[in-house]
């Protein structure tokens, strides 16, 4: 909902408690301030009836309860009177299902007398944002030889891998890599320190490298994708990418701290050759993003030089210096691809927060040149990973304490979540949780939070672009695009293939005075059509009806999807529950069977177009496009590949897919 369309909420009015009455204070939110999907509630209450909790009202609305579970010795002596035992509460709660507007906070406690008693108040602002909700434990190991979470993956078939580790003052453990959900594992060599283990998916499972010794050169197929050890002494920091074909693995020999490369089939299969590197420090962590593999080093203990070292489809291996690195850094550790926003970094440092070191900050990254810019720093000694989350949002790692982040796409954090432990490994996305783990002396523990990504509130002025539907009409009005394309052959392709009953359609579940209705819009049904079309470059097209009823979506050679469905028979007052995009796969060539990269970006189509004249440049007969290819106007959400179809189960084989347009339905209701 636009702000300027909320329900004004008056700054609150002051608790003035009586004497002998129960005390409290919401410390966060703060006043004025902002939570997104889930947020961290914490403040105290004191002088409560014995046995009570607190609780939290939300805009009169009993919210959660807040448990009384932490000792606040500020408030003993702030206030001396009221004892000194578990006044404090930290509970995080889920949002949602707020609308993005301001909202009255109350912290509410029972009196001794045995009445409600308000003891604190703030306004706070319901804003679009990533959030991260209550955590649960997944797996947990407890061995004494145990000290590292390392880096996690989710493989093609929807399961979470975790690897494990430890240092070389508790050797006599092998580390190995774990299937959450299957519990297969792959190990490395026994008795070996490993502090880094690689981890990259391949077309035959993830590729797994370890840190080993002489007498483990080789790795026969793991039990899930391919065990790497190759090497012909002992290495440290094992990382692995896939990418043109072909995989790279890199570590750093002890001798010097230089790295060196490995070159290998992409199904981990075969021999590896040798790219020989000399100088180049230690690589922690690398990437594949088009045209190059990205190997990421560091200074280690004083030695080696931080270079940014690229492997391109030509198997060309270049070296680019790192320019504008935070004040005593050791190079860069980590970086990703966050869509929107470019190749963001994270630091690592050698120096450990109680050595007086503390180098934990994100930025962007230059892979063309190696510069660095907008570093932000976030706590903590170095930034172990990076993970996109859709809609320029991204979520961190950093170690010393071990601690899981959220950032915006302007880098700002804005929310976080600690762990057990001051070391920290990787991340994943499986199932709409987020995939954490943390390690201490003899244990290691993987944990999953609920994780919602909301688009950023809109502006508060209307877009000029899409200007409210007169009336009481309202128009679902999709432009689609491919804006990542990983293959030349890679793009989307949605096709009844002949089957009426699988032609694209929306339902749209509302509720109108106190009824529940259910709409269903597509092109067979006739009294509620869908019209779905697929636009192509003049001389690209076949015959028309091969595009109506079809969406084939790529970015090159050029194919552009449009939806449309009139909407207006639902009352202008209906409160929208749920609308969902149906949309088949073509079961042969819908989505290739490697892409798990290609984005495709909604967006509000500003144009009616009609479904017997529309074509690449036109609207309708004789109506023009402003922009050959379709005019379109703000980002509605994109369709990711491995998020919404991979992530979900959708593929060829399971060809009938979904996609949410709730908010964007809404938000149509909403401007009528």
């Amino acid at each position: 909902m636009p702000v300027d369309a909320c329900e004004a909420v008056p700054a609150p009015m002051p608790v003035d408690p009586a004497p002998g009455a129960p005390l409290g204070h919401l410390d966060s939110p703060t006043e004025d301030g902002i939570v997104g999907p889930y947020a961290l509630v914490r403040g105290w209450a004191a002088g409560t009836a014995t046995g009570t909790d607190a609780e939290l009202f939300v805009d009169g609305e009993m919210w959660a309860a807040l448990p009384l579970s932490s000792r606040r010795p500020d408030v003993c002596d702030a206030y001396p009177d009221v004892g000194c035992g578990t006044l404090g509460f930290e509970v995080r709660l889920d949002f949602r299902r707020l609308d993005h507007c301001p909202h009255l906070f109350e912290l509410v406690t029972q009196h001794p007398d045995g009445t409600a008693q308000v003891v604190g108040r703030q306004r706070v602002q319901r804003v679009g944002q990533a959030g991260i909700g209550p955590r649960r434990s997944v797996h947990r190991i407890e061995d004494a030889r145990i000290t590292q979470a390392l880096d996690m993956i989710v493989t093609a078939d929807d399961e979470v891998v975790a690897c494990f580790g430890s240092w070389r003052s508790t050797r006599g453990w092998d580390a190995h890599c774990r299937n959450l959900m299957t519990g297969a594992e792959e190990r490395g060599a026994a008795d070996h320190e490993t502090a880094g283990v690689g981890l990259a998916l391949g077309p035959s499972g993830p590729l797994v490298g370890f840190e080993a010794d002489s007498a483990r050169r080789t790795g026969g197929p793991a039990t899930f994708g391919r065990g790497i050890r190759m090497n012909d002494g002992a290495h440290f920091w094992q990382s692995v990418s896939v990418g043109h074909g072909f995989a790279i693995a890199a570590a750093a020999r002890i001798d010097g701290w230089n790295s060196d490369i490995f070159l290998g089939e992409e199904s981990g299969e075969g021999a590896w050759g040798h790219l020989a590197t000399e100088g180049l420090g230690v690589p922690h962590r690398q990437t594949f993003v088009d045209p190059y593999h990205l190997i990421f080093t560091t200074r280690y203990q004083g030695s080696g030089v931080p270079r940014l070292i690229r492997v391109d489809a030509d198997r060309n291996v270049t070296v680019r210096t790192y320019t504008g690195l935070p004040a005593g850094c050791e190079g860069v550790g980590t970086a990703e691809i966050v869509e929107g926003v470019g190749l963001v970094a994270g630091t690592y440092s050698d120096q450990l927060p109680w050595r007086g070191g503390s180098c934990a900050e994100v930025g962007l990254l230059n892979p063309e040149t190696g510069a660095t810019t907008g570093w932000q720093p976030v706590g903590g000694a170095d930034v172990i990973d990076i993970l996109d989350l859709g809609d320029g949002f991204f979520a961190a790692t950093a170690n010393f304490p071990a601690r899981v982040m959220l950032f915006s796409p302007e880098l700002e954090r804005i929310d976080l979540v600690s762990l057990p432990g001051e070391q920290v490994g990787g991340l994943a996305v499986q199932g709409g949780e987020l995939y954490a783990a943390s390690a201490g002396h003899g244990w290691a523990e993987v944990f999953a939070y609920p994780l919602a990504v909301e688009p950023v509130d809109p502006p508060t002025e209307a877009d000029p672009e899409t200007p409210p539907a007169p009336g009481s009409e309202m128009h679902f009005n999709l432009v689609m695009r491919q804006t990542v394309q990983p293959c030349s052959g890679c793009g989307l392709w949605f096709d009844p293939q002949g089957n009426a009953a699988k032609e694209p359609r929306l339902v749209v579940r509302y509720r109108d005075g106190g009824r529940e209705q259910t709409h269903t819009y597509q092109h067979a049904s006739g009294d509620r059509p869908l019209e779905a079309y697929y636009l192509a470059p003049p001389g690209e097209t076949g015959p028309r009806s091969s595009h109506q009823q079809a969406l084939l979506i790529k970015e090159s050679p050029a194919r552009i999807g449009l939806v449309y469905v009139d909407l207006s028979d639902i009352p202008p007052g209906a409160e929208i529950l749920e609308a969902r995009l149906h949309l088949h796969l073509h079961t042969h060539e819908g989505l290739a069977n490697s892409d798990r990269e290609s984005v495709l970006r909604v967006s509000r189509g500003v144009r009616r177009w009609d479904f017997d004249t529309v074509d690449w440049n036109q609207t309708a007969a004789g109506v023009p496009w402003t922009t050959p290819g379709g005019d379109e106007g703000s980002l509605i959400r994109e369709i990711r590949a491995d998020r919404d179809l991979w992530g979900r189960g959708f593929n060829k084989a399971n060809p009938d897919a979904d996609f949410d347009f709730t908010a964007h339905v809404t938000a149509l209701q909403e401007d009528r």
